[in-house]
């Protein structure tokens, strides 16, 4: 783990630049109304690039009260877990600075219990046969913004500690990660 958060750290320290086309209009955009084109703003032409900074946020360390709530919630599953958190409780990567829009978001523990239930629900109702190991036996802890899907890891069964996408449209039962390093790699 201490390789894998001395580079993740490496990482979030650096803001990352974009360079980026702007959007490919449809041809009938030229058959717009005149006021429509307004509206739009001036229409850059295609061969234009623009940049976009993003920065990340590490957040300070959890508090021993919190490292025992992730001890509770995660059970043998924890240590994988309790150095990344002993030393920054979350992250924010790939945010715009002059916005509230992230890529990716790393929960809070004291925020754990509360995106855990939200997933629950939105999963509905799960076939007994996908469920050992499956999102009613996972715990939130990650989510890409605006998405309602979480990262989720499992604390008991086959799959526990293994990182799993949980679409809020469906149940992947296969992991998007063997360990929570693998995550943050």
């Amino acid at each position: 783990m201490h390789d894998v958060l001395s580079r993740f750290e490496s990482f979030a320290r650096r803001p990352v630049r974009f360079r980026c086309k702007p959007p490919k209009l449809e041809p009938q955009v030229a058959n717009y109304p005149e006021i429509i084109l307004k509206a739009m703003g001036t229409i850059p032409p295609p061969n234009a690039r623009f940049e976009i900074t993003v920065v990340h946020h590490l957040r300070p360390p959890a508090s021993k009260w919190k490292l025992r709530t992730l001890r509770s919630l995660l059970g043998p599953c924890a240590p994988q877990f309790e150095a990344f958190y002993a030393k920054h409780d979350g992250f924010v990567l790939y945010k715009d600075p002059d916005s509230d829009t992230a890529a990716l978001e790393a929960i809070e523990i004291g925020q754990w219990k509360k995106a855990t239930k939200f997933m629950r629900g939105m999963m509905g109702e799960i076939p007994p046969e996908l469920n050992p190991g499956g999102p009613l036996s996972a715990i939130a802890f990650a989510a890409p913004s605006s998405s309602g899907n979480f990262f989720v890891v499992p604390v008991s069964g086959a799959q526990a500690g293994k990182i799993f996408y949980a679409n809020h449209e469906d149940w992947n039962p296969k992991p998007f990660a063997r360990s929570f390093d693998e995550f943050l790699e």
